[in-house]
């Protein structure tokens, strides 16, 4: 539902054409049509009658990669690692790396649980620690095999008892 703009402040709101909206991640929108002027989006400077806008935040933090808005600094740096190829954590076993921290743990949390574990070609269970993107590769191309069953190396750390 549309909202008629009269005498709002334009200091508490951001304001966003409908193209720089539809790339825009930020949850809160509210359409807006300005009958008595133009409003400039904060995004590429058009001006424009009918858009979005949404509340300001203090100071607004963008990734100028992506567009998202985040509330933080910190959050904002911690994003934007991902875009810039700076990738300081690895996993050791699937090789996979990461630009935060957190979900370096995360990851490392996860590969060293031991989970039961179907076998897709003899279908016994058995117990293995396995990364979580390992495992669903192996999935998808129904390679998940017990040790006896298992030709080669396939990433899953076959656990005994």
């Amino acid at each position: 539902m549309a909202e008629c703009l009269q005498s709002t402040s334009e200091e508490e709101w951001f304001y966003f054409c409908i193209s720089c909206a539809n790339i825009h991640r930020e949850p809160v929108f509210i359409l807006i049509v300005s009958r008595y002027s133009f409003l400039t989006c904060i995004e590429c400077q058009e001006t424009f009658k009918t858009g979005y806008k949404t509340k300001k935040r203090t100071p607004a933090h963008f990734c100028i990669d992506c567009k998202e808005i985040f509330p933080t600094p910190l959050l904002l740096k911690l994003h934007s690692e991902e875009h810039s190829g700076d990738l300081p954590y690895k996993c050791s076993t699937c090789l996979k790396v990461f630009a935060v921290y957190s979900a370096w743990e995360w990851h490392r949390k996860q590969r060293d649980t031991i989970q039961k574990i179907d076998c897709r070609k003899c279908w016994r269970s058995f117990k293995g620690k396995v990364c979580p993107g390992v495992l669903c590769d192996l999935n998808k191309k129904h390679q998940v095999h017990c040790a006896v069953c298992c030709i080669g190396s396939n990433g899953i750390e076959y656990v005994t008892a």
